[in-house]
């Protein structure tokens, strides 16, 4: 059960991840870049741009959220 959590949890965070990083992209190649290798500038990109961004911050954020979840309880 802890170990599915964690994988959906994962699933969630990259999807929310690789929508961000495409959206950087959109925004300039070496932003994109950055946010592909740092995913918490993904993440600040995100909260800065909170009105057209709000589902793949969300599922960030919800992924991180259920991995930690999982991870107590595996414990």
């Amino acid at each position: 059960m802890t170990m599915a959590l964690q994988v959906i949890g994962e699933i969630i965070y990259v999807i929310g991840w690789l929508w961000l990083v495409i959206n950087g992209l959109g925004k300039s190649i070496p932003f994109g870049i950055v946010a592909f290798c740092f995913s918490p500038v993904a993440l600040i990109h995100g909260l800065m741009h909170w009105a057209n961004l709000k589902v793949p911050t969300l599922m960030m954020v919800i992924g991180v959220v259920l991995y930690l979840i999982a991870s107590a309880l595996r414990q």
